[in-house]
């Protein structure tokens, strides 16, 4: 009702912008406002915008507009527009001047026009540090409308819509699918669905089980099984050793996270995984949780030295974890009593920086120390777990907890 707002001197938006990460729902967002609106939706991409002709951008700019005006009410969503309006550049070279001046021609369309012309601009970018900080002044883009990843409800939600129309067995629990799906976009939780019917086919189900969406959900966000790797029976044992390390600290330890499921089955480039799930929506990362995290990282290297006698090559990406976050809350979180509360950028001195590096090196032995004093408390449990894991080749969190609830470590205090 357009009417009671004009009776009340407001003027329409001109611009929406909307930020958000990939798959969130952006552009179907704004095909949806043009479709409650009734009016016609004109879609173009800012990639499409520019070519490798000087001048191209300027004219396509003029004639999407031109073409929108002509068939109001309209709504003309322009997506990824950070590739036509980043910062602009103060470099001679004849591209970058054509990048400046497309980026202008859409600053002058935006100027162009009122909202009373009954036509809307909505863009949509991931990147919205790169925009110009013209284009999204006010009276141009006005509104920034911020789609974060889906919410547990907001995924549960999501997963009954796209399961209406699949043939779901009655004990499918799309609660603990909305659980385990954290970080993921609504995008990823369709193509999970997806492939959850595909594993489903090929072995001529009628319906769709819970495996089949465990295995679905762990394809897209870990992985493709390698079943074809030839593995011997001593590299199976060191791998279900390393991992056991990580599942009885990530079992001990409160880390904001829990233990799904551990497994000596290769996928991607991995030989085994501990999988890890948030406990809840996780906002905040604590200072403990923090350190915790620190000692699950490196779970996997103490089981292989006390256990095995030795380490591997395969502790080389959790030490690179584990150093990347002992760096974040020693230069970034403020996480360190002795340099004090600041959050330190690139420009350091090289005393800064060398401090920074001791006090990393602290959080990290602390952390191992603390790994190590667990497994050794607790090494009944990690050889339960490596024989399951030899046995079974996966072990669910149910697993995980009967065996660390077994007689052996009733008298064992949890940490």
């Amino acid at each position: 009702n357009p009417g009671q707002f004009a009776h009340l001197g407001a003027k329409a938006p001109k611009g929406t912008l909307c930020i958000g990460p990939p798959g969130c729902g952006k552009t179907m967002l704004a095909k949806a406002v043009a479709g409650e609106a009734g009016c016609n939706f004109f879609h173009c991409s800012g990639a499409d915008i520019n070519s490798v002709w000087v001048g191209s951008g300027v004219s396509r700019i003029k004639e999407v507009f031109k073409v929108a005006r002509a068939n109001t009410p309209a709504i003309l969503f322009i997506d990824e527009i950070d590739a036509v309006g980043g910062k602009r550049m103060n470099d001679p070279q004849a591209a970058a001047r054509d990048f400046n001046n497309t980026l202008n021609q859409l600053l002058v369309e935006m100027d162009g026009f009122d909202g009373s012309e009954g036509l809307a601009v909505i863009a949509a970018t991931n990147l919205p540090d790169l925009l110009d900080d013209a284009l999204i002044r006010s009276g141009r883009f006005d509104r920034q409308v911020v789609i974060d990843l889906p919410s547990y409800a907001e995924r549960l939600e999501i997963l009954s819509i796209h399961c209406k129309s699949l043939p779901l067995e009655e004990s499918v629990d799309l609660s603990h699918t909305a659980r385990m799906t954290i970080g993921m976009s609504g995008a990823d939780l369709v193509n999970i669905l997806n492939e959850a019917a595909l594993i489903a086919g090929r072995t001529n189900k009628k319906t769709i089980n819970e495996s089949d969406i465990r295995e679905a959900h762990d394809k897209v966000q870990l992985g493709k099984e390698r079943h074809s790797l030839s593995f011997s029976d001593e590299e199976k044992r060191h791998t279900a050793y390393h991992e056991a390390g990580h599942t009885i600290v990530g079992l001990i330890v409160d880390s904001g996270t829990h233990v799904d499921k551990v497994t000596i089955v290769p996928r991607g480039r991995a030989l085994g995984l501990t999988h890890f799930i948030p406990q809840g929506e996780n906002l905040t990362l604590w200072r403990k949780q923090a350190e915790n995290r620190l000692a699950e990282c490196l779970g996997g290297m103490a089981a292989e030295r006390i256990c095995l006698g030795d380490t591997s090559a395969g502790v080389s990406s959790d030490l690179k974890n584990a150093t990347q976050l002992a760096r974040q809350m020693v230069a970034e979180y403020g996480m360190n009593d002795t340099l004090g509360y600041a959050a330190f950028g690139h420009d350091l001195s090289s005393d800064t920086k060398r401090q920074i590096d001791i006090e990393v090196r602290k959080l990290l032995d602390k952390a191992y120390k603390q790994a190590a004093a667990i497994i050794e408390e607790y090494r009944l449990q990690v050889d339960q777990i490596v024989a399951g894991l030899l046995e079974k080749e996966t072990l669910y969190r149910a697993d995980l907890e009967a065996i660390l609830k077994g007689p052996s470590s009733e008298d064992s205090p949890a940490a």
